[in-house]
């Protein structure tokens, strides 16, 4: 991979990261409560948006430079995002085939509760779901995280990102939901997050796993209405 991240961008990773997921929830929420802002659903889409802004704010000679490689060649950043997509629906299909052997009555824990943002406030949670959180997402982990490890060890990036990825879309739910639980949504989450890596890495670029990203979390939109 020739996409690199710049010393500003390498060394405001980690903040950025802590920032999203402790520091900007605790405050958005505090703030709302001042406000008498009680819903859930519009407290996690302020946050949506601030993520999604710093990140564009924080990576944007990242996101410069992968527009650059993908525009050199549209098709190929097209035909990698329509690949990648098909890796991760086998990888999806099969891990989920896997989940339900173990637990045929599992349900994604993460996805039922984004399900039920949809419904109470469709037009903002849709928008924050395919755009801002992918945008989010994807300058973080594919970004900061897997492109600033690749260029050491590319199996440790892999591995690495995918765990992170997975992690962090399960952490919010301790104590909450049982380990076993837990533990198979954290499986799921490996299948979309290799594929994303894979197509970052192919593409040379954010912009097919972002479209991907995008694509995923779209159709994700679409089947819980």
């Amino acid at each position: 991979m020739t996409l690199t991240l710049t010393k500003s961008e390498r060394r405001w990773g980690l903040p950025y990261f802590a920032l999203q997921m402790l520091v900007i929830p605790f405050l958005v929420a505090n703030i709302c409560v001042l406000m008498g802002i009680t819903s859930e659903t519009a407290m996690n889409l302020i946050c949506f948006y601030i993520n999604a802004a710093l990140a564009v704010w924080i990576f944007r000679e990242l996101l410069a430079a992968s527009f650059r490689n993908a525009a050199r060649s549209w098709k190929d950043t097209l035909l990698t995002a329509v690949e990648g997509f098909c890796l991760y629906w086998v990888l999806n299909v099969a891990a989920t085939a896997l989940i339900l052997l173990i637990e045929p009555e599992f349900g994604n824990v993460n996805d039922a509760q984004v399900g039920a943002m949809l419904k109470e406030s469709p037009l903002l949670m849709t928008v924050a779901v395919i755009f801002a959180a992918p945008l989010a997402e994807e300058c973080l982990f594919r970004g900061w995280l897997f492109t600033g490890l690749s260029k050491r060890s590319l199996p440790r990036a892999y591995a690495v990102t995918c765990a992170v990825f997975s992690a962090v879309h399960v952490v919010g739910y301790i104590g909450l939901y049982d380990f076993r639980t837990l533990a198979l949504c954290f499986v799921q989450y490996l299948a979309p997050s290799f594929a994303l890596c894979w197509a970052c890495r192919k593409n040379d670029s954010l912009c097919a796993p972002l479209l991907m990203h995008m694509f995923i979390n779209s159709i994700a939109c679409l089947l819980t209405r």
